[in-house]
């Protein structure tokens, strides 16, 4: 069929078609590229390169008597890392979520313990006793106690992924997939669903959505303001950290060393 109706050669012998053109002369240049890209959990995933790793395992995902609450899918003002380093802040619950679960009452925490790293990424644990408020937390949470205590286990994907296995008392498990894609210096898409042991006659979606989103905002009105050139280096005195800051130190060593490793170096803003 090359030759006709549009079809033609490229120089490396592949058939193109251009249906706009009935003899295209010039089809050298003419590809889409292709990448890599796998469905999974109801979402594209795309490496742009060769990977390194493959997509995240979520336990939740294929373990009966969990279901599937999708969020959101929105571009932030923010750098990924800082929201990825704000996931493991412990010490910030109290206080920029005071709106929702935070308990001003009771600000000191340990932070996350048990840190234990992975080839790509760590988890850890850490306890928090939080303030449950308002109607559409309680019934996200389905509690009628306004004081409760949230067991979590917090794994890093390197760099951009987290997951938030969240266990309250009553046997809630309510676990957060949240996912950043860098579009430019200071901007990402983030999507973000949930797993959780419960049914739909029991908290519907669109409690469980609105009790989250409400938390997003006050994550997101703080991370908006952050300055999005996060510096690597942890001892060099740019940013001060304290010791519930740990985990954000591992990460900036861990991502550090990958980069070394790949023969790459931090590159900042200006730089």
């Amino acid at each position: 069929m090359c030759g006709y109706h549009g079809w033609s050669y490229r120089a490396d012998g592949v058939c193109v078609r251009i249906p706009q053109r009935e003899n295209p002369e010039n089809v050298a240049g003419v590809r889409v590229p292709a990448y890599r890209a796998a469905e999974r959990y109801g979402y594209i995933w795309v490496a742009l390169d060769e990977p390194l790793t493959d997509i995240p395992e979520v336990p939740e995902a294929s373990q009966p008597g969990f279901r599937q609450v999708d969020q959101f899918y929105e571009p932030w003002n923010i750098a990924a890392f800082r929201l990825m380093e704000n996931s493991f802040d412990a010490a910030h619950i109290a206080f920029v979520h005071r709106g929702t679960f935070g308990n001003m009452e009771r600000p000191r925490t340990d932070g996350h313990r048990d840190i234990k790293p992975t080839a790509y990424g760590f988890e850890a644990v850490n306890e928090s006793r939080v303030k449950v408020r308002g109607d559409v937390a309680h019934r996200a949470v389905y509690t009628d106690g306004e004081d409760t205590v949230r067991r979590t286990l917090n794994t890093w994907y390197m760099p951009f992924a987290r997951r938030l296995a969240i266990h309250y008392p009553h046997g809630l498990i309510h676990t957060i997939i949240t996912c950043a894609t860098p579009m430019t210096d200071r901007s990402s898409m983030i999507v973000q669903w949930v797993y959780r042991n419960d049914t739909e006659e029991q908290v519907s979606s669109a409690d469980v959505v609105a009790f989250d989103r409400a938390v997003t905002l006050e994550d997101k009105r703080i991370l908006e303001s952050c300055d999005a050139d996060v510096p690597l280096a942890d001892t060099d005195g740019e940013e001060m950290h304290m010791r519930t800051d740990y985990p954000g130190v591992v990460m900036r060593r861990m991502l550090a060393k990958l980069l070394a490793d790949h023969g790459e170096t931090e590159q900042r803003a200006g730089g």
